[in-house]
């Protein structure tokens, strides 16, 4: 039946491609507070430091205190951020 009318254009995106988008675009952002601080772990010389990343969630931050941390193979997680505490003076 042919109302003499052009169809209207679709004025949002089909459901299924509303909820992918709304999907990536929540992947994409921190599971923290906007500008807080990412959790800081520290870790003193002979700790397990793959096991500290194991247990900690992505964007965490690890400060290796002052010392010697040796025989370290570490994967880290997305975001994570590792770094050195300074030499006592």
């Amino acid at each position: 039946m042919d109302t003499g009318r052009a169809p209207h254009p679709r004025r949002h995106a089909p459901r299924p491609a509303r909820r992918a988008a709304a999907v990536l675009l929540l992947a994409g952002l921190p599971l923290t507070a906007a500008g807080a601080e990412p959790p800081t772990v520290s870790l003193r010389p002979g700790a397990d430091i793959q096991a500290a990343v194991d247990r900690h969630p992505p964007g965490t931050r690890f400060r290796l205190e002052a010392g010697v941390h040796r025989l370290h193979s570490i994967v880290p997680k997305d975001r994570n951020l590792f770094e050195g505490a300074p030499a006592p003076c």
